[in-house]
């Protein structure tokens, strides 16, 4: 006989593999994808994918989105820094976190966070290559450890508003 909420405790799959999981996944899927990227378009400038969507090899000196691009060694040394505390602190919170989908959201955000310090370890710069646009406007390149942190913060934040709902349909 099952009882209520046990599909809680399969999906956490025995404590912090919720958390892990998708932390070890957006990292490994993040690296990898910047290398086939680097490989696939190195002096190849841009490729179409679809209407909407191209691949551009970008390098950013910034934060997400290119904001506040640093421009000394010392400055990308404290932005590694910076993010690699980051990283530390949502670690524990995921690890303190008691739901399930607060954990996978946290991991998502861990696993992204990594990979763009393992990037600026090697380089001082994130590469990125996803480029989205529409009707002229382009969206910010990004990677997919970029996509890996929105989708925790948004995994997150419906976990606040009673997202994704637990009970028994």
């Amino acid at each position: 006989m099952s009882t209520p909420h046990t599909h809680s405790k399969s999906f956490a799959l025995g404590g912090q593999r919720a958390l892990m999981l998708p932390a070890i996944l957006a990292f490994i899927i993040d690296v990898a994808s910047k290398q086939v990227a680097s490989d696939l378009l190195a002096g190849r400038g841009v490729m179409d994918v679809a209407p909407f969507l191209n691949l551009r090899l970008a390098y950013n000196p910034g934060v997400s989105f290119g904001l506040f691009p640093v421009a000394t060694q010392s400055q990308a040394s404290m932005l590694v820094l910076a993010t690699a505390l980051m990283t530390v602190a949502i670690t524990w919170l995921g690890l303190t976190a008691r739901e399930p989908w607060q954990k996978v959201g946290f991991g998502l955000i861990v696993g992204g966070a990594a990979a763009n310090v393992l990037d600026r370890l090697t380089d001082t710069l994130v590469t990125d290559f996803i480029d989205v646009h529409a009707f002229g406007w382009h969206w910010p390149t990004f990677n997919m450890a970029d996509a890996a942190i929105t989708c925790g913060v948004s995994l997150l934040l419906m976990t606040l508003l009673g997202l994704p709902d637990r009970r028994p349909t």
